[in-house]
């Protein structure tokens, strides 16, 4: 096979091409000895590795026309890919699909490489570990990434959140990406931190409120907190009536649970929860209000 191959062609490159020569000397060999069974098995394997290659290279060229990656750059991803495919369930092929999944959701990774591979690798680790499609996977963590506007070196963090809540909370990870994408912005804007609003987001999944109508509802009970200081007058006057110190409820340099627990004073006056949080949301704003330490 060497002989045929040419061992000067032992590089990537080349490998479809040396392949080919190889099966075709395998079957003259075969045919020489009158062997048919046993090394049809490996001239099988032999083309199935020729296809194998094929496909990567041709995965690597979309991955540099999407990327601009050449060179050395693309070299990088393939020495990646191949690790990766080595290490998880995932061939070398289907990583550089996955660079191209995550670079497609978070564009600003394809500028840099090493941050490109960090995230697909914490993306197909979610995958792994919660039972996802790796695209359901992908889009969970770089929605998160997006919606609290957080860096590649956060990603094992929020793989590590989103597989927590739904380990312990009621809310599988697609209903928990469905919700932080109704509030996630206006969760960060409030300094309300990614296992936060996990937290929230399963305790009203465990009340049968969930994915985007938790979401839409915790943006709209967490948007009281900020607006504390100037709601209407008879909101006002219901959080005065119960002894509600403004200050502490509005200031985002405080823990939510510091704010939460502050608030939670009108928790068990419909009336008082009715005008501050309008009566559309006033079921998740007492059930958020009554469980705080459960957030």
């Amino acid at each position: 096979a060497d002989a045929a191959a040419g061992q000067f062609q032992r590089n990537v490159g080349n490998y479809p091409k040396g392949l080919s020569k190889a099966v075709g000397a395998l079957k003259n060999f075969a045919g020489a000895l009158g062997i048919t069974a046993g090394i049809a098995g490996v001239v099988s394997v032999l083309k199935g590795a020729i296809t194998t290659t094929k496909d990567f290279e041709k995965s690597l060229s979309s991955l540099s026309s999407i990327t601009g990656a050449t060179g050395k750059d693309l070299e990088f991803y393939k020495e990646q890919a191949i690790a990766i495919g080595s290490s998880t369930t995932l061939s070398a092929s289907q990583t550089v699909e996955a660079f191209k999944l995550i670079g497609s959701a978070k564009p600003e990774l394809l500028a840099n490489k090493e941050a490109l591979v960090q995230v697909t690798e914490q993306a197909i680790a979610l995958a792994e570990a919660a039972g996802l499609e790796l695209p359901q996977a992908a889009k969970s963590l770089t929605n998160t990434l997006n919606q609290f506007n957080l860096g590649a070196n956060e990603s094992g963090r929020v793989i590590n959140a989103l597989a927590a809540g739904s380990k312990f909370g009621a809310a599988a990870i697609p209903e928990l990406t469905e919700a932080i994408s109704k509030f996630g912005v206006a969760a960060k804007s409030s300094n309300i931190t990614v296992e936060e609003s996990i937290g929230a987001v399963e305790l009203l999944a465990e009340k049968g409120i969930e994915g985007a109508e938790a979401g839409t509802k915790l943006r709209n009970v967490f948007g009281k907190l900020d607006l504390a200081k100037s709601l209407p007058p008879k909101a006002a006057k219901q959080l005065a009536k119960f002894g509600v110190n403004t200050d502490i409820v509005s200031d985002s340099t405080l823990t939510l649970q510091e704010r939460l627990t502050e608030l939670s004073k009108i928790q068990d006056d419909a009336t008082a929860l009715t005008f501050v949080f309008g009566e559309q949301n006033k079921i998740a704003a007492q059930a958020v209000l009554q469980n705080v330490d459960r957030v």
